[in-house]
């Protein structure tokens, strides 16, 4: 852990820098040479590109992470969780797999809702979603043509005041 707040530590004053860089360099723009604007746009492609890289990287361990908190905790009823530097708040909810249209279990669906599978409509599926994760967690069975459930996982950081 020590060692992470370190590197993110570096990783901030690095960017400081970067940005008085950047700026410098913006200036320096309309009069470079050709060579020099080719060679600072490349540059700015390729750190553009490992910062993303290093943002996907990130995310995939924050997301990891309030994975397991979220598992660990709301199962004991425990939604906020406290750190040194920040705080979290968890949700889950039950998530049910949509079914893709032209399929038999989009019909079923259509008919379970008494909708005629020729109609032109288009549920809005994210409500349906809603509905049927609800009275899942109430312990109504599942529509027919509804396929498996997941759980997905939120979480919100909140850094801590230091005062």
């Amino acid at each position: 852990m020590k060692a992470f707040i370190e590197i993110a530590d570096k990783v901030h004053k690095l960017r400081a820098e970067f940005h008085d860089l950047l700026i410098s360099i913006t200036e320096e723009i309309p009069n470079g040479t050709l060579s020099d604007l080719v060679d600072i746009g490349f540059l700015c492609k390729d750190i553009a590109e490992l910062l993303d890289d290093w943002r996907k990287d990130c995310n995939a361990r924050k997301e990891l992470i309030v994975k397991i908190l979220a598992l660990r905790c709301i199962t004991v009823g425990n939604s906020t969780v406290q750190g040194k530097l920040a705080s979290v708040s968890l949700d889950a909810t039950i998530e049910v797999e949509v079914p893709k249209s032209g399929t038999p279990e989009y019909d079923e669906v259509m008919k379970y809702f008494g909708i005629p599978i020729e109609a032109p409509f288009q549920p809005h599926w994210r409500r349906v979603q809603e509905l049927v994760a609800q009275r899942y967690q109430e312990g109504v069975p599942l529509p027919p043509g509804f396929g498996k459930q997941y759980t997905k996982t939120k979480g919100t950081f909140r850094r801590k005041e230091h005062g």
